[in-house]
């Protein structure tokens, strides 16, 4: 009963005409595979890349220029909203980060020193503790930030047509 259900299968496979290519099988790249965006890190930055070859959109690193990324995503309004809140809450993480980061030291570093003003000391151990607190809020909004990067990407994606 095999042999006769193999017959059967190759007769019908050559009278039909051989394997048809389906439709999401053709070899041209679509639209997707070209524009579509992706994020990858690289030491000390991230870099924003289009399509299957990686072309280079933009980086994204601190103290650098800031890459346009609303006019990147342009073609979706949402990633468009995405990508201004990024901007902002990587701006703003970033100074809060920094500031946090610098009073920090210069409060460790005068209460470091020995023999000083009992009130002095007490200003630096503060100035140490609000760095802290403000290196910790800034690092919130980074975190907020790279979130909304990853959203605009992915309404910039939905977007394209396959």
């Amino acid at each position: 009963m095999s042999r006769c259900l193999r017959v059967v299968c190759v007769v019908g496979h050559v009278l039909v005409g051989g394997v048809t290519t389906m439709e999401g099988q053709h070899i041209e790249p679509s639209r997707y595979d070209t524009q579509a965006l992706r994020v990858e890190t690289r030491p000390g930055d991230w870099v924003l890349l289009r399509g299957r070859d990686g072309e280079v959109v933009g980086k994204i690193a601190a103290f650098r220029g800031a890459l346009d990324l609303p006019a990147v995503f342009a073609a979706s309004p949402e990633a468009v909203r995405e990508a201004r809140e990024f901007t902002q809450s990587y701006n703003r993480g970033g100074v809060l980060l920094g500031v946090g980061i610098a009073a920090f030291g210069i409060g460790r570093g005068i209460g470091g020193i020995e023999d000083i003003d009992p009130a002095i000391s007490i200003s630096a151990t503060a100035a140490s503790t609000v760095g802290v607190f403000l290196a910790a809020y800034g690092i919130k909004y980074l975190y907020k930030a790279y979130s909304a990067l990853g959203k605009a990407v992915w309404w910039y994606n939905r977007e394209l047509t396959r």
